[in-house]
């Protein structure tokens, strides 16, 4: 039996993106959702790996979970923001390192000033912080990457083209659906026939009858 996980809904999201301040962990924020990348993954992301023009990151099979590389797509949106922070980082890398001669620039996307490569612990730090400021709590990084694999089943994308994105095998992408699903399957069912009338008068009718 899969555990229940906790998801984040969409006005969560929304409500986490607005709290955060700093560009770099907005950035942040917005790659974990949109690739469904795990946190190891997010911060070993290079600039190399950055196909910006095709709208595409590419993970290195010794980088993934999986060990299998793998190719995310994302937004024309999330391409355009990665590029204005790629500059602003670029400039001031650059004022640092006039001032401070020592020392080469990172060329990992997430960077921190004490370390060429910001590290998972500092992630989760982050978005427990963020979390908190809006309101929602403790948020995790596999709960952005679960939000993610979640809102693509409701609106319908493939098993297959979500395994793609995320590196999950189909298996495991069912059972976090299943574990993280709150409707009873009847409440499923009446928001599939909603529009149809005449269908879900019968479900509702049944179900009404069968608490009686």
């Amino acid at each position: 039996m899969t555990k229940s996980i906790h998801l984040l809904d969409e006005e969560e999201l929304k409500l986490l993106e607005k709290s955060i301040g700093p560009e770099r962990d907005k950035l942040l924020l917005k790659i974990l959702y949109e690739t469904g990348c795990t946190v190891n993954e997010a911060v070993r992301i290079r600039i190399d790996d950055l196909d910006l023009f095709g709208g595409k990151i590419n993970f290195p099979a010794e980088n993934t979970k999986s060990k299998k590389a793998k190719t995310s797509i994302i937004s024309r949106e999330l391409a355009e923001t990665i590029k204005e922070y790629l500059e602003k980082k670029q400039q001031e890398e650059k004022k640092r390192s006039d001032e401070k001669p020592k020392g080469q620039p990172s060329n990992y996307l997430f960077s921190t000033r004490q370390s060429g490569r910001m590290t998972t612990k500092r992630v989760r730090q982050l978005l427990q912080k963020h979390g908190q400021k809006a309101g929602i709590g403790k948020v995790l990084p596999q709960m952005i990457r679960y939000a993610h694999i979640i809102h693509a089943i409701n609106k319908g994308l493939p098993l297959e083209a979500i395994a793609k994105q995320t590196g999950l095998d189909k298996i495991r992408i069912i059972q976090i659906y299943d574990a993280t699903s709150q409707e009873e399957p009847q409440e499923q069912y009446i928001k599939l026939f909603k529009g149809d009338t005449d269908k879900e008068r019968t479900l509702k009718e049944y179900l009404e009858k069968k608490d009686e």
